[in-house]
């Protein structure tokens, strides 16, 4: 158990912590370094520059280079800025780059931001941390009073996955860095460096999207295999099957599951479809139990591994991932392909510019929250630009917002458990995605992913794609019905 507490987590603090020395330890500057045993550190000094890299990153046009190989190609594109942003964009992973020059240093992570940093400055200097409860290591946290407001709130009391805006941390002075941000502490802000004013999407017709994404993907895969040896988690959803689609030069070496959680059972279609898909193609499929309680040791490691841990859902399928996912193996997720998929177009039609009011209706409890307006407003003010660069501020919003920090804190609590590979977490492929017209890549068409997965492995579209239960067309008839009678809103208000 004592392994599992903030596993493959890291603090950076100008403050020793003694609980943490039998953690790896690095001297950074005047700072102290602390990187669990279950997280890969790499370090490298070149002339009056040291890098560090926290996790792993990959380059799919390269697949067989390691994490020094491209910690050492980084040192050569590091002068020169816009070169350097480029080389991040075509990486994969989940990473941490700290890149240090004199007595000043610049904070990188992945595309999503899912391996997280939390930053604070205080009297003693800046302190970094995957999540803020490593800080208590070193100082007191103060609750914002923001904090009481959420967390007493309709909101999260009938919201298991509930979430707020990347950045906003509920406690005084700690801060969250954005997907497609770094950290300057020369100028102690946080700077936009993607999309950026000399980058454009490059437009792409049906086929050409396609067919960019599905040679880009099978690289990918090529280059997670080669890497590590990796567990695919499937469902009955498109994610799930493209990512297996991507898979079909490397199956034989993938472990290939589900986990069974909340009310799924055996003959839900997210198990049942999954098994029916890969036994037709010869393949094994595994079923993990995530259903069972999990014990208390457990539980009280996982709730103190993060702030604002969703305990009562996450935690409990954690605790069968730790149970019954292989070791040795990485997961891989199709998470992060959402942002490609148009999924916040039709809860926000646009008219005109977007307000934070409008962002915050796309989830009715954040119009309980006071704080968000400010917040979000400031988000919006700098990303008018992009949208002449061909980008959709409800695209970015998703990647940023949704996908940095809902997304990003789940694998952080389930970094108890796994570590975790998502093919998509990777600007080249997101602007592949974007590049191609949103009526292609939507909920009433999705044509452009099935026809990635047709140029990939089209056998895996022998089953449908989420299919309507009969009881969920029961109750879309219902609701239509009730809808067209004007009565929809008022038995809704009523519950």
């Amino acid at each position: 158990m004592n392994n599992l507490k903030f596993r493959r987590q890291f603090l950076l603090s100008p403050k020793p912590a003694e609980v943490l020395t039998n953690w790896q330890v690095r001297k950074f500057g005047d700072s102290y370094l602390y990187v669990h045993p279950d997280l890969e550190l790499n370090y490298l000094e070149s002339g009056n520059k040291t890098l560090i890299l926290l996790g792993y990153w990959l380059n799919p046009h390269f697949f067989d280079k390691t994490n020094e190989d491209l910690l050492k190609e980084i040192t050569k594109l590091e002068a020169n800025e816009e070169v350097f942003f480029e080389y991040l964009n075509k990486l994969v992973g989940r990473f941490v780059l700290m890149v240090k020059t004199n007595d000043t240093f610049k904070v990188f992570h992945d595309a999503c931001g899912l391996r997280t940093v939390y930053y604070n400055i205080n009297k003693d200097g800046i302190h970094l941390a995957s999540q803020p409860e490593l800080f208590k290591l070193i100082f007191n946290l103060v609750d914002s009073k923001e904090r009481e407001e959420y967390f007493n709130s309709d909101y999260v009391k009938k919201t298991k996955e509930h979430w707020l805006p990347c950045g906003i941390t509920l406690f005084k002075n700690v801060h969250q860095l954005l997907p497609n941000f770094y950290f300057d502490t020369a100028l102690n802000k946080e700077i936009r460096y993607w999309p950026n004013a000399k980058h454009k999407i490059v437009t792409r017709t049906l086929e050409e999207g396609a067919t960019a994404l599905a040679n880009l993907l099978s690289k990918t895969m090529k280059a997670a295999n080669n890497r590590f040896e990796l567990a695919a988690a499937m469902t009955a959803g498109l994610d799930s099957r493209l990512l297996l689609s991507a898979t079909k030069n490397i199956a034989q070496d993938v472990f290939f599951y589900t986990l069974k959680y909340r009310n799924l059972n055996i003959n839900s279609a997210d198990i049942k479809i999954p098994r029916t898909i890969l036994k037709n193609l010869g393949l094994v499929h595994h079923v993990i139990d995530c259903s069972k309680e999990a014990s208390n040791s457990f539980l009280k490691i996982y709730q103190k591994n993060t702030s604002n841990s969703h305990l009562n859902d996450w935690g409990t399928i954690a605790n069968g991932i730790s149970e019954g996912f292989p070791r040795n193996r990485v997961a891989v997720r199709g998470n992060c392909v959402e942002i490609g998929r148009s999924a916040y177009f039709q809860k926000l039609k646009l008219n005109g510019d977007i307000s934070a009011q409008q962002l915050i209706g796309i989830l009715p409890g954040w119009k309980e929250f006071s704080f968000l307006e400010e917040y979000l407003s400031e988000w919006l003010s700098d990303l008018a630009q992009f949208e002449k660069m061909g980008y959709d501020i409800r695209d970015l919003f998703y990647m940023e917002h949704r996908v940095g920090s809902w997304q990003a804190q789940s694998q952080l609590e389930w970094d108890i458990a796994q570590e975790i590979f998502i093919p998509f977490n990777n600007r080249e492929i997101i602007d592949i995605m974007l590049s191609v017209d949103s009526k292609f890549r939507n909920k009433q068409d999705f044509s452009f992913f099935t026809d990635s997965i047709n140029l990939l492995w089209p056998e895996v579209l022998s089953e449908p794609i989420n299919p309507i239960s009969k009881k969920e067309k029961i109750k879309g008839h219902i609701k239509s019905t009730l809808i067209s009678l004007g009565l929809f809103k008022m038995i809704k208000k009523l519950l």
